[in-house]
């Protein structure tokens, strides 16, 4: 399986606390990683295009494990629950697994 940890601050449109709370996880990114149209999680323009996709329901329960307020903060902020969350490529060191 492939990981990625994220070795800095993802852009995005959660607060910078919540953002913050990702860095040093490893997460598992999707067997189909590279996906079409992606938006903001809160709505609006997407800022992590074209990076790695990682299974939300995963990536929220590892997060969870580190920082339960920063996970719950996505369960109270999504407009919906997607499928993936995507994290830009420059946020990321990728490993195959």
């Amino acid at each position: 399986m492939a990981l990625v940890e994220i070795v800095s601050t993802p852009p995005g449109q959660a607060p910078e606390w919540v953002r913050k709370a990702w860095v040093g996880l490893s997460l598992p990114v999707a067997p189909d990683h590279e996906r079409g149209i992606q938006m903001g999680a809160c709505g609006g323009e997407a800022q992590n295009v074209g990076g790695y996709s990682i299974p939300t329901e995963e990536a929220l329960e590892i997060l969870s494990a580190k920082n339960e307020d920063a996970a719950q903060w996505w369960f109270d902020n999504l407009l919906v629950m997607p499928p993936w969350l995507v994290f830009h490529r420059d946020v990321c060191k990728f490993t195959e697994g």
